[in-house]
């Protein structure tokens, strides 16, 4: 059975299910709020929408590089 994990991402809180461990799906939200706060501060803007579009394109972007 897959456990509920109760991550924090921009501020909002997110309960997340998944196959992979506990940890690794904090490492994760870790990973993609650590994108959106340094997007944040370069951007200054305070759409998390925009935000969270512009982190996960970089996210492809670097998905894409390691093919």
């Amino acid at each position: 059975m897959k456990t509920p994990v109760s991550v924090q991402i921009a501020g909002q809180r997110f309960v997340l299910r998944g196959d992979e461990d506990e940890r690794t799906l904090r490492d994760m939200a870790a990973h993609l709020d650590g994108r959106i706060k340094e997007l944040q501060k370069q951007t200054r803007t305070a759409d998390t929408q925009s935000l969270a579009v512009l982190a996960a394109l970089q996210i492809t972007e670097d998905l894409f590089k390691e093919r």
